[in-house]
Protein backbone atom coordinates (compact mmCIF):
# COMPACT_ATOMS: atom_id res chain seq x y z
CA UNK A 1 0.00 0.00 0.00
CA UNK A 2 1.89 3.11 -1.01
CA UNK A 3 2.25 5.50 2.04
CA UNK A 4 2.55 8.72 -0.49
CA UNK A 5 1.84 8.95 -4.39
CA UNK A 6 2.86 12.58 -5.63
CA UNK A 7 3.82 14.15 -9.01
CA UNK A 8 8.03 14.47 -8.99
CA UNK A 9 7.26 18.01 -10.45
CA UNK A 10 5.65 20.34 -8.07
CA UNK A 11 3.41 21.72 -10.81
CA UNK A 12 -0.12 20.15 -10.76
CA UNK A 13 -1.00 17.36 -13.09
CA UNK A 14 -3.58 18.68 -15.99
CA UNK A 15 -4.82 15.22 -15.66
CA UNK A 16 -4.25 11.36 -15.01
CA UNK A 17 -1.93 11.24 -17.80
CA UNK A 18 1.16 12.14 -15.99
CA UNK A 19 3.44 9.50 -17.74
CA UNK A 20 2.22 10.30 -21.40
CA UNK A 21 2.87 14.25 -20.23
CA UNK A 22 7.00 13.22 -19.62
CA UNK A 23 5.90 13.76 -15.65
CA UNK A 24 6.69 11.11 -13.03
CA UNK A 25 5.04 9.81 -10.22
CA UNK A 26 7.33 8.44 -6.95
CA UNK A 27 5.34 6.09 -4.97
CA UNK A 28 7.17 4.87 -1.16
CA UNK A 29 5.85 1.84 -0.20
CA UNK A 30 6.32 -0.05 3.02
CA UNK A 31 6.57 -3.33 1.86
CA UNK A 32 9.49 -5.18 -0.07
CA UNK A 33 7.72 -4.25 -3.71
CA UNK A 34 4.11 -3.30 -5.54
CA UNK A 35 1.54 -5.37 -5.26
CA UNK A 36 1.90 -6.83 -1.79
CA UNK A 37 0.18 -5.13 0.23
CA UNK A 38 -3.08 -5.67 1.91
CA UNK A 39 -5.34 -5.95 -0.94
CA UNK A 40 -2.76 -7.74 -3.79
CA UNK A 41 -5.84 -10.44 -3.40
CA UNK A 42 -8.97 -8.86 -3.71
CA UNK A 43 -11.16 -7.35 -6.61
CA UNK A 44 -12.01 -3.86 -7.68
CA UNK A 45 -14.84 -2.07 -8.55
CA UNK A 46 -15.13 1.06 -10.32
CA UNK A 47 -17.25 3.11 -8.25
CA UNK A 48 -19.40 5.87 -9.47
CA UNK A 49 -21.33 6.93 -6.47
CA UNK A 50 -19.79 10.06 -5.56
CA UNK A 51 -21.43 12.77 -4.09
CA UNK A 52 -20.43 15.41 -6.82
CA UNK A 53 -20.65 15.45 -10.82
CA UNK A 54 -16.91 15.65 -11.41
CA UNK A 55 -16.36 12.49 -8.72
CA UNK A 56 -18.72 10.46 -11.04
CA UNK A 57 -16.63 11.83 -14.39
CA UNK A 58 -13.37 11.10 -13.06
CA UNK A 59 -14.65 7.70 -12.40
CA UNK A 60 -16.40 6.71 -15.48
CA UNK A 61 -13.07 8.12 -17.35
CA UNK A 62 -10.95 5.88 -15.93
CA UNK A 63 -13.83 3.44 -16.85
CA UNK A 64 -12.91 3.78 -20.58
CA UNK A 65 -9.44 3.01 -19.62
CA UNK A 66 -9.80 -0.40 -18.01
CA UNK A 67 -12.42 -1.72 -20.83
CA UNK A 68 -9.16 -1.70 -23.37
CA UNK A 69 -6.38 -1.62 -20.99
CA UNK A 70 -3.38 -2.61 -23.18
CA UNK A 71 -4.31 -0.28 -25.58
CA UNK A 72 -4.55 2.53 -23.10
CA UNK A 73 -0.83 1.26 -21.90
CA UNK A 74 0.10 0.89 -25.74
CA UNK A 75 1.90 -2.48 -25.05
CA UNK A 76 1.30 -6.23 -25.59
CA UNK A 77 2.19 -8.42 -22.01
CA UNK A 78 2.49 -12.20 -23.63
CA UNK A 79 2.05 -13.51 -19.92
CA UNK A 80 -1.61 -11.56 -19.89
CA UNK A 81 -2.40 -8.17 -18.68
CA UNK A 82 -5.35 -8.07 -15.88
CA UNK A 83 -9.06 -7.97 -17.11
CA UNK A 84 -11.48 -5.67 -16.35
CA UNK A 85 -15.04 -7.49 -16.02
CA UNK A 86 -18.11 -5.35 -15.55
CA UNK A 87 -20.50 -6.61 -12.29
CA UNK A 88 -21.73 -3.55 -11.45
CA UNK A 89 -22.27 -2.15 -8.16
CA UNK A 90 -25.44 -2.54 -5.45
CA UNK A 91 -25.40 0.27 -3.28
CA UNK A 92 -27.77 0.96 -0.35
CA UNK A 93 -30.03 3.38 0.48
CA UNK A 94 -30.03 4.67 4.26
CA UNK A 95 -30.75 7.80 5.88
CA UNK A 96 -27.73 8.38 7.03
CA UNK A 97 -26.32 8.59 3.21
CA UNK A 98 -29.65 10.61 2.51
CA UNK A 99 -31.28 7.55 0.43
CA UNK A 100 -28.69 8.54 -2.39
CA UNK A 101 -29.99 11.57 -3.14
CA UNK A 102 -26.56 13.81 -4.12
CA UNK A 103 -25.12 10.49 -5.64
CA UNK A 104 -28.49 10.24 -7.82
CA UNK A 105 -28.44 13.75 -8.74
CA UNK A 106 -25.05 13.90 -10.06
CA UNK A 107 -25.73 10.14 -12.16
CA UNK A 108 -28.39 12.04 -13.59
CA UNK A 109 -26.23 15.15 -14.18
CA UNK A 110 -23.83 13.54 -16.21
CA UNK A 111 -26.55 10.98 -17.67
CA UNK A 112 -25.50 7.99 -16.20
CA UNK A 113 -27.93 4.66 -15.84
CA UNK A 114 -28.77 3.51 -13.16
CA UNK A 115 -31.44 1.65 -11.30
CA UNK A 116 -33.80 1.93 -8.35
CA UNK A 117 -34.90 -1.54 -6.89
CA UNK A 118 -36.77 -2.52 -3.57
CA UNK A 119 -36.94 -5.40 -1.58
CA UNK A 120 -38.00 -7.55 -3.98
CA UNK A 121 -36.22 -6.48 -7.45
CA UNK A 122 -33.16 -7.08 -4.58
CA UNK A 123 -33.62 -10.44 -3.80
CA UNK A 124 -34.87 -11.52 -7.00
CA UNK A 125 -31.45 -10.84 -8.37
CA UNK A 126 -29.53 -12.08 -5.35
CA UNK A 127 -31.56 -14.51 -3.28
CA UNK A 128 -29.47 -14.79 -0.26
CA UNK A 129 -29.72 -11.32 0.62
CA UNK A 130 -31.80 -10.51 3.57
CA UNK A 131 -33.62 -6.84 2.58
CA UNK A 132 -34.82 -6.07 5.84
CA UNK A 133 -33.30 -3.26 8.08
CA UNK A 134 -30.88 -4.14 11.25
CA UNK A 135 -29.55 -0.97 12.19
CA UNK A 136 -29.23 0.75 13.84
CA UNK A 137 -26.08 -0.25 14.81
CA UNK A 138 -25.23 -1.27 19.00
CA UNK A 139 -21.94 -1.66 21.29
CA UNK A 140 -21.74 -5.26 21.85
CA UNK A 141 -22.49 -4.74 25.44
CA UNK A 142 -25.98 -3.44 24.45
CA UNK A 143 -26.62 -6.29 22.24
CA UNK A 144 -29.13 -8.31 23.72
CA UNK A 145 -31.24 -5.20 23.68
CA UNK A 146 -31.10 -4.21 20.16
CA UNK A 147 -34.16 -4.04 17.95
CA UNK A 148 -35.14 -6.86 16.07
CA UNK A 149 -34.72 -6.48 12.47
CA UNK A 150 -37.20 -4.06 11.00
CA UNK A 151 -38.76 -3.86 7.42
CA UNK A 152 -37.45 -3.21 4.41
CA UNK A 153 -37.59 0.48 2.66
CA UNK A 154 -39.37 1.01 -0.70
CA UNK A 155 -36.53 2.36 -2.54
CA UNK A 156 -33.96 0.46 -0.60
CA UNK A 157 -30.50 0.47 -3.31
CA UNK A 158 -29.15 1.42 -6.59
CA UNK A 159 -27.78 -0.67 -9.18
CA UNK A 160 -24.93 1.18 -11.33
CA UNK A 161 -23.54 -0.44 -14.67
CA UNK A 162 -21.29 0.92 -17.13
CA UNK A 163 -21.97 -1.89 -19.85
Amino acid sequence: MPLSSAPVSSAPAPDSNWPKKGLKVLNVDKLPEAGHGSTSGSCAIIRLHYSTPDGVAMAREGYFYWVDWAKYLGTVDETGLVKYINTGCMVMKTPKNHNLKKVKAALDELSVPYWDFGPEEITGLVPILDARSFGPPTLPKTRGSAPPPGTALPEHCIFLSLA
